[in-house]
């Protein structure tokens, strides 16, 4: 008895197995890249009178080098604006996501030290000239939770009342969302919010876009969330509700913005 139990139970898996192979490998696109057609929007060349950042204040949850899994995006970020010649960097805030705030904190400034002495702007002390300022460890409403603080908050409205910036927000938007509600004034003050952060009703995050030979569950998964806006969607709200312009960064594929 108990062997014919067994059996059928293998039975039953190897047929489960059979099933879910063959629903993985059915050609659907939508599951296959999660792509929606919708060419109207396209990435499309800057215009060439497009007004380009001068004045601009850098908010990171940079986390290269803290683990494998990790992102070096916004380490990649801050050496581009860094030796971009026509951008002056006001401050630079560090905010919780891709990793907790003391770690984020602690990468920021490491980089921004290593950039010390003109290493990729010729004759500038970046370190010098250019403050990190902790913020956020958690969403709006757990701010100062998990090592946060408002030091962050405190610089970029005091940067704001001197003069218009240009927002460049590599992590959640806690840190933005908690100057412009507490001074909603200071709104006109900013110039525009690039934010890394955006994607296309129904389409699905995952890194092999189906491109890769052999990809995880014939390029199903993994699915990753658009982590910057989930991460704090209030904020998101605050600052949409703001008025400033926003211009979206969002899931690149094949050297294209979607």
């Amino acid at each position: 008895m108990a062997k014919t139990v067994l059996m059928w139970a293998l039975i039953a898996i190897g047929i489960l197995a059979i099933l879910v192979t063959v629903a993985l490998a059915l050609p659907v696109k939508l599951w296959r890249t999660g792509e929606v057609s919708q060419p109207e929007l396209e990435h499309l060349p800057p215009a060439p009178d497009a007004v380009k950042p001068r004045r601009v204040w850098v908010d990171t949850d940079a986390a290269c080098g803290t683990d494998q899994r990790r992102d070096p995006d916004d380490c990649l970020a801050l050496l581009l604006l860094a030796g971009a010649a026509h951008i002056d960097i006001a401050g630079i805030s560090t905010v919780f996501g891709n990793a907790p705030v003391d770690e984020a904190d602690e990468v920021t400034r490491t980089l921004v030290q290593t950039l010390d002495g003109g290493a990729v702007r010729p004759g500038r002390a970046v370190s010098a000239s250019v403050p990190v300022f902790k913020g956020c460890g958690a969403a709006a409403s757990k701010c100062l939770e998990d090592g946060g603080s408002l030091d962050a908050q405190g610089a970029l409205q005091q940067a704001l009342q001197q003069g218009s910036l240009d927002v460049v927000a590599l992590g959640p938007l806690t840190n933005l969302a908690a100057v412009l509600a507490r001074e909603p004034a200071l709104a006109p003050r900013v110039s525009r919010v690039i934010a890394v952060m955006g994607r296309r009703p129904g389409h699905r995050f995952h890194p092999s876009e189906n491109l890769a030979t052999g990809a995880m569950l014939f390029g199903h998964g993994p699915i990753f969330r658009d982590l910057n806006a989930v991460l704090d969607p209030q904020a998101v709200a605050v600052v949409l509700a703001s008025g400033v312009p926003v211009i979206l960064i969002p899931y690149p594929r094949r050297g294209r913005c979607w």
